[in-house]
């Protein structure tokens, strides 16, 4: 079975943003003081102690662990910078290099974004500061905060989330998927679906409408299935050999032992036919609901747009619960009656 096409994007979650901003301020005031500290003991802002020194004090702040390790970390990345700059690395981006190394998360792929994130951000910030007309005290501190600012980038990927969307597939997906009688439904979402794309108001409603038109083409994928599994049961010829087993005049006890669990396995499966039938029923049902919806909110917009109002769709939130909830009461049912099935055949 073909399921319609994924597509999503990054965003940034609530609690996640403002872990990130703490963090980040945390980083750049550490920077910020570490940077007025190695100035006033004679750590010129031109050495490749200065940048370790205001990242990797930043990066302790911004507390990436807890506990003992939290020098460590630290240390690490002051050593690591200038074990870098010793190789001939540019100091500030192996700064933010090994802060990126050290702060990031979600395995090698999430480092390596991490790693990217930082260093890009810090030379980038080391390349301006050294642009504007500033010198002394106030060039100290501001390359300190804008390193530590820049560096504190290497926390976003891990911030990040990657949200799975859901949308209709090209239209020539349809007649490699679908037979000719299931796909009218499916051509006219497409249909609604691109002119909605233009006439949303915004984001959300657009991928709202959007999952809205996929359902179209997941349940027409579903009814597709269900026939075929309904087209393998002859519930006639079932239903003669069941009939059958009811008039036979057996004697052998072992032989009538059998038959009758023929006849409850017969039993079972009309039963289950009845079921993929009312299942079908209702994936049809659904999709006419998704398509009356889709051409409701068209038509909404439309008005929306003549009478200058943004509005989204009536009960967008209302029609996605209804249709996300049935696949899950699908997957309840069909599992009740896998179980069930398994119960009996013991």
């Amino acid at each position: 079975m073909v399921a319609a096409a994924g597509w999503g994007d990054f965003e940034l979650p609530a609690s996640e943003r403002s872990r990130l901003v703490r963090r980040t301020v945390a980083w750049t005031a550490a920077s910020l003081v570490a940077a007025g500290v190695l100035v006033t003991i004679g750590v010129g802002p031109g050495s490749a102690q200065f940048a370790a020194l205001v990242v990797g004090v930043g990066l302790a702040a911004a507390r990436p662990v807890t506990g003992w390790l939290l020098p460590l970390v630290g240390l690490a990345a002051v050593g690591a910078t200038l074990l870098l700059d010793r190789l001939d690395v540019p100091v500030a981006l192996a700064a933010g290099a090994v802060a990126g190394l050290l702060a990031g998360g979600g395995g090698l792929l999430g480092r390596a974004e991490a790693v990217l994130a930082g260093a890009g951000a810090t030379g980038l910030a080391h390349w301006v500061v050294e642009q504007l007309p500033v010198v002394g005290l106030p060039y100290a501190l501001l390359l300190g905060a804008a390193l530590g600012l820049a560096s504190a980038q290497s926390l976003v990927p891990a911030a990040l989330r990657f949200v799975r969307r859901q949308q209709l597939p090209p239209g020539r997906v349809f007649a490699q998927t679908l037979a000719e009688g299931y796909r009218p439904p499916c051509y006219r979402a497409l249909q609604l679906d691109a002119e909605l794309s233009v006439r949303a108001p915004d984001r959300e409603t657009r991928r709202g409408l959007g999952e809205v038109a996929a359902w179209v083409y997941q349940l027409a994928l579903t009814q597709q299935q269900l026939a075929q599994d309904l087209a393998a049961i002859d519930p006639t010829a079932v239903a003669a050999r069941r009939a059958a087993l009811d008039v036979a005049d057996v004697s052998d006890p072992f032989i009538a032992e059998r038959r009758k669990g023929t006849a409850d396995h017969l039993d079972r499966l009309l039963h289950h036919r009845t079921v993929l039938e009312r299942e079908r029923a209702r994936a049809a049902s659904l999709q006419e609901y998704a398509v009356a919806y889709l051409e409701e909110a068209r038509a909404g917009l439309a008005l929306a747009g003549w009478n200058h109002a943004d509005a989204p769709p009536a009960q967008l939130d209302e029609v996605l619960t209804r249709l996300r909830a049935h696949s899950v009461d699908v997957g309840a049912r069909r599992a009740t009656e896998r179980e069930l099935a398994a119960r009996s055949a013991i």
